[in-house]
């Protein structure tokens, strides 16, 4: 990867379980994980229904209640892990969001928590959603947003295992955006969010 401060062992990142279960909370259920693994639905998420690297979710139709944690590094404009950037591939989780940005505007998803692995998604987000080739249709500015205060440990695939261990040192600042339509839910966010860190909606303009 290009930069060094984006370095990782590996690009699936699983999210704690306490940060799922507030999501789960808060939506009342997780209906999909679109970029998930078997280890991480098994023992972290508990979707009702997930995809996994092999069947590719970024070109699958999304629908219902949505927890997203996507990949990290680089990826095609067909949502598929690239080792060095060329054209129409970008950064993985901007793209990812622009993928959730476009289910959920079109009516697809019902609501929805992304997890931001580095807070360059907030950067990535807004110039991709002037990009006429990605186009998002909102940026995560536009919804409620909880900034952790603490860096998150995610787990870690043990290769050639069926295990995940905590990360020991993580580098990134991170945030978690939740999409929803109705205003009220907002309550509903910070009271399960708040424990991780300040929750709110950017009032820039």
């Amino acid at each position: 990867m290009p930069n060094a401060q984006h370095t990782s062992a590996t690009v699936e990142h699983y999210t704690p379980r306490e940060i799922v279960e507030a999501a789960r909370a808060v939506m009342g259920g997780i209906d999909l994980d679109p970029a998930s693994t078997k280890t991480a639905n098994r023992d972290f998420v508990h979707a009702e229904r997930f995809y996994t690297k092999r069947e590719n979710g970024f070109t699958k139709p999304w629908s219902g209640r949505v927890f997203l944690n996507p990949p990290g590094g680089l990826c095609d404009a067909n949502g598929c892990a690239v080792a060095t950037r060329k054209k129409g591939s970008g950064g993985a989780a901007a793209m990812w969001w622009a993928k959730l940005s476009r289910e959920f505007e079109t009516g697809n998803v019902e609501q929805a928590i992304f997890v931001g692995f580095s807070l360059e998604l907030l950067q990535k987000a807004q110039a991709y959603s002037k990009h006429a080739e990605i186009g998002c249709l909102s940026t995560p500015l536009d919804h409620m947003l909880c900034f952790p205060s603490y860096r998150i440990r995610f787990f870690e695939h043990v290769p050639r295992t069926r295990h995940a261990l905590e990360g020991r040192q993580p580098t990134h600042a991170n945030v978690i955006v939740y999409l929803n339509r109705n205003r009220r839910r907002d309550l509903e966010f910070v009271e399960h969010f708040s424990a991780f860190g300040k929750c709110g909606r950017f009032s820039g303009k």
